[in-house]
């Protein structure tokens, strides 16, 4: 069984009305809306132009600036928007299992179906550094870092997600299901299989490709050097 993906047909907007009082976060979420649609409709973040959103959403370029600075400012709140769910995502697919063999694996899962369901989105994430149009390449900051800095993996937009990680195979090694030595190196080599997969899936879905569950059981166990499950 493979990983579908979803499609979504998005019709060009009507001008838009003016906000009455109170209403300029709307214009924000809008803003940042038509900013994702682009970028999941052509798969490149230089599809955010100040023109392109304005005229999806329906209105003046110049109105965008009250909100933001310029296409990278907008960039950025889709990232951030998009770690979110994408953290909702892995919570939603682990809520509720109580055996940490179980929790982990869900939460992989649920990794592998958001990178399907999402490839444009997830490349935003995960993939080269996202830079709008006349940006001067490697010169440009990375839009997946915060701009106040911070150390580690915290300097990271949507760090969470990767904690999350962390914290579930510490758990498995705590209930003598994994061997693992340390949860940050096999929650590093998890997120790199992970990853890999997703890319790989989408790129070559010529491949004969075998059972999911049971390539998932193969990599992950492997990886997260998993005990023999003894059910």
């Amino acid at each position: 069984m493979g990983y579908g993906c979803q499609v979504t047909n998005v019709s060009t907007s009507q001008p838009r009305r003016p906000n009455r009082r109170g209403e300029g976060s709307q214009l924000r979420a809008e803003i940042v809306t038509a900013a994702r649609e682009l970028i999941e409709e052509t798969g490149s973040a230089q599809a955010v132009t100040l023109r392109a959103v304005a005229r999806r959403v329906g209105i003046a370029a110049q109105s965008i600036y009250g909100h933001f600075t310029g296409p990278e400012q907008i960039i950025r709140a889709v990232i951030a928007q998009a770690f979110d769910e994408f953290l909702r995502h892995l919570q939603a697919a682990r809520d509720g299992i109580d055996d940490p063999r179980a929790r982990l694996l869900a939460a992989c899962q649920g990794y592998l179906t958001f990178g399907a369901e999402h490839p444009n989105l997830y490349a935003l994430l995960f993939a080269r550094n996202p830079t709008p149009q006349g940006a001067r390449g490697e010169q440009a900051p990375d839009l997946r870092l915060h701009e106040n800095g911070g150390e580690g993996v915290d300097r990271l937009v949507g760090a969470e997600s990767f904690e999350l990680l962390v914290n579930d195979v510490a758990a498995v090694t705590a209930a003598g299901a994994s061997r693992s030595k340390d949860p940050f190196v096999t929650a590093t080599a998890i997120w790199v299989a992970l990853h890999g997969l997703v890319l790989l899936r989408a790129d070559a879905p010529q491949f004969p490709w075998p059972d999911r569950a049971q390539l998932e059981d193969a990599l992950l166990g492997r990886i997260a050097l998993l005990e023999p499950n003894p059910a």
